[in-house]
């Protein structure tokens, strides 16, 4: 219950708010989740009130006004109120009574009263993404063996082409704008481009396997990337890979020679200009046991995070040999419990899971609370030459494209019938599948959605359940 009558409730900075005509959402602005929300006509009504100035008793004034409720001393949505503004308190923190108030909240977003008349909720899908990610190029300095990237070759947009998409995805108050395909420094324009996209208040993370110099380093440090301690929002952190303090293993998996000692430069440098990079690290068989060598090696340079995540088979490239034996699994997970008694203040995070099996069916009642695949519905990917895909992990074919932004736009590419009927396959396209037939296949396809990917990986085909489905047949062509 919300007792404190004079608290003064307002929007947790990292969410942002959009009217969708339709509807209002609101989403966290930040690089490493996609939660969103589409708001009930009720929560509609408080939210632009909740901007830290506002009592609950001036806010629940204001939701009787809008109510048209006239004897507001037995106001019979006096539970309603309560249960309505403890939804949106409770819901992934987008409403706080900590911090100081935003004032111009209100006038600013004036554009937040939505017309009830027409209203819309649930929805499928959103009427403009949350969120695109950008293959700026499909270039590498390296040729991991471990990579699960398609990397095609395919035209590259040019820096005039880059800022009219910026353009067009500002406009669309489309912020979350992540950086994806190559390596983004492999491009001589990339301080340029990040420039662009700082300047429109894009929030994304940087991955390389570059050599970046001092010069580089500070000017990404002018430019507010990779800077420790920033708030939520502001955000934009750079990652550098490394998969061994070894120099020959690290050169074997990344066909690099001097891989290693430019990794430890570009670490040097960038710690050097006041940046907080984290090291990544792709476990496999030949370099199980590298966590405790990197982490040594890299906090004597100034590093505080670490991500370390096990191989795993993808489509274009694949080898049985880079999977991680059971007991090499057991043996990294007691390396990072030993790491994490030995560096306390160090961030290590690590995917820890010690099984060794394929993919197996989920229950009934696991696949109904499955997570809804946001390709289509909240994001999309756009790639090196404006084609626009909805996986980053399905070939960048003919009959995956579902658009070009530089010929369509955001908007057009979002709301055309070839990514609509992508998304939303017909029950007829399906025949000879457990889906032709299946009674949930209206709430599965257009409500929850599938994992295509994996049915592409699996059976061959997008058009098919995934194997994981509980209603799924048939046996994997292929293992993962």
């Amino acid at each position: 219950m919300l007792t404190n009558i004079g608290a003064k409730p307002r929007v947790n900075t990292p969410w942002r708010i959009r009217n969708d005509k339709k509807n209002i959402i609101v989403y966290k602005c930040v690089t490493d989740t996609l939660t969103h929300k589409v708001l009930t006509p009720l929560e509609a009504t408080l939210l632009p009130f909740l901007d830290g100035t506002f009592t609950l008793d001036d806010i629940k004034e204001a939701w009787n006004d809008a109510l048209d409720i006239t004897d507001k001393k037995e106001d019979p949505h006096s539970n309603l109120f309560q249960s309505t503004l403890t939804d949106l308190i409770s819901h992934a923190g987008i409403v706080t009574f900590e911090g100081e108030p935003s004032p111009s909240f209100r006038e600013a977003n004036q554009h937040l009263f939505p017309d009830f008349s027409s209203y819309q909720y649930p929805i499928e899908r959103l009427a403009r993404p949350i969120s695109v990610n950008v293959a700026i190029t499909n270039l590498c300095r390296c040729d991991c063996i471990y990579c699960y990237a398609e990397r095609r070759t395919c035209d590259e947009a040019d820096f005039e082409q880059l800022k009219d998409l910026f353009c067009d995805l500002s406009e669309n108050e489309i912020f979350m704008v992540d950086v994806t395909g190559g390596d983004i420094f492999t491009r001589t324009d990339v301080l340029e481009i990040l420039a662009e996209m700082v300047k429109r208040e894009f929030v994304f993370f940087l991955s390389t396997k570059s050599l970046l110099s001092q010069e580089t380093a500070f000017r990404l440090k002018e430019l507010g990337i990779g800077i420790p301690d920033q708030p939520l929002h502001l955000r934009r952190d750079i990652q550098v890979s490394i998969d061994s303090p070894n120099t020959e293993v690290a050169k074997m998996l990344t066909r690099n020679s001097r891989y290693l000692d430019n990794a430890i430069e570009t670490i040097k440098n960038l710690i050097a200009a006041g940046l907080q990079p984290r090291v990544k690290c792709v476990l496999t068989s030949y370099n199980f046991d590298a966590p405790e060598g990197l982490v040594r090696l890299f906090t004597d340079l100034g590093v505080t995070n670490f991500q370390f995540v096990q191989y795993g088979r993808s489509y274009y490239r694949h080898d049985d040999a880079l999977f991680l034996t059971q007991e090499q699994k057991l043996s990294m997970k007691e390396a990072i419990e030993r790491l994490r008694e030995q560096y306390p203040s160090v961030s290590i995070t690590a995917q820890e899971d010690t099984s060794i099996s394929s993919q197996k069916k989920k229950s009934i009642e696991d696949w109904d609370r499955r997570s809804i695949c946001s390709g289509g519905r909240v994001s999309m990917l756009i790639q090196p030459n404006g084609d626009v895909t909805l996986c980053d992990q399905i070939p960048h074919a003919d009959n995956h494209i579902v658009g070009n932004v530089f010929k369509e736009g955001i908007t057009g590419v979002w709301n055309s019938p070839k990514l609509y009927n992508f998304l939303y396959p017909s029950r007829d396209q399906f025949y000879g599948t457990v889906c032709y037939t299946c009674s949930e296949f209206d709430l599965c396809h257009k409500w929850q959605g599938y994992c295509y990917r994996d049915s592409l990986f699996y059976f061959g085909t997008l058009l098919d359940a995934p194997p994981d489905c509980p209603r799924q047949t048939k046996t994997a062509l292929r293992q993962i």
